[in-house]
C-alpha cells in the first residue's frame, strides 16, 4: 500500500473524519495538496512522525558530515541528540521529567541550527 493508498484509508477509518461532510472534505484536500486539514490539528505530532524515521535513516547512511566538524562520530552525536529528542516528543506526554524536557530543548535546539545540513 503506497502513501495516498494510506492516507486515504485513514480517512475512512477515523470516526471523527466522518462527521460534517469532513470525509470529503479531507479526502479532496488530500488528492489535491498532499495533506488534509486533520493534519494540523496537531501539526506537531504530524511532523514527529515525518521527521523522526528519517532522521534515523539519515543517521543509518552516515554518507558525509559537515565540514565545519572534525569527525563522523561528533556528527552521529549530534544526530543522536536530535532522534533522542523526537522520540520523547513521540510519547507525546503532557508531563516530562526534568532530565526529559532538557534532551527535547537540546535535540531542538541541535535540529534547528543544523537543519542545513542535513543532506548527502
Amino acid at each position: 500500500m503506497n502513501y495516498l493508498e494510506k492516507r486515504l484509508k485513514e480517512i475512512e477509518e477515523i470516526s471523527a473524519y466522518n462527521v460534517n461532510g469532513r470525509k470529503e472534505k479531507f479526502t479532496k484536500q488530500l488528492l489535491e495538496q498532499g495533506f488534509h486539514d486533520g493534519d494540523i490539528f496537531d501539526l506537531w505530532t504530524h511532523l514527529i512522525d515525518i521527521i523522526l524515521p528519517r532522521l534515523k535513516r539519515f543517521q543509518e547512511l552516515k554518507c558525509s558530515y559537515p565540514g565545519n566538524l572534525s569527525s563522523f562520530e561528533q556528527w552521529t552525536e549530534i544526530i543522536d541528540k536530535m532522534i533522542i529528542a523526537f522520540k520523547l516528543l513521540e510519547e507525546n506526554k503532557f508531563i516530562y521529567e526534568k532530565e526529559e524536557e532538557d534532551k527535547i530543548d537540546e535535540g531542538l535546539k541541535l535540529f534547528v541550527e543544523w537543519f542545513r545540513n542535513l543532506w548527502w
